[in-house]
């Protein structure tokens, strides 16, 4: 599970708040809002909690989806593709036809 797959010394919460701040910037909305919204049901430090709040509370002023040209195209059904992997097994596949994403390693750009 998640507890497994973490980083030694990396803080999930520290990685859920800079994906929602940069997902905020870019115009990912769909995204920064999946990120704060599982940043609320971690335990962070007392003096995160107003920021967390006050982040929460003006993603939900935005949009509900994330811009076009964030999204991904799958190249095998041509079926677009949100940022949030929503594929039953977590992997970076199509949630249509369930095709792996391969990744370029210099851009991360899908091939």
């Amino acid at each position: 599970s998640l507890a497994h797959d973490s980083p030694f010394g990396v803080s999930r919460a520290a990685v859920l708040w800079a994906v929602g701040k940069q997902g905020e910037a870019f115009g990912a909305f769909k995204l920064a809002r999946h990120a704060f919204d599982k940043l609320g049901h971690l335990r962070v430090p007392e003096n995160w909690l107003q920021q967390i709040d006050l982040e929460t509370m003006m993603i939900q002023s935005k949009p509900f989806s994330d811009r076009e040209e964030h999204h991904f195209i799958c190249y095998r059904c041509s079926t677009t593709n949100p940022l949030i992997c929503a594929s039953p097994n977590g992997a970076d596949a199509c949630v249509q036809c369930s095709h792996p994403f391969v990744r370029s390693m210099r851009s991360f750009d899908l091939l």
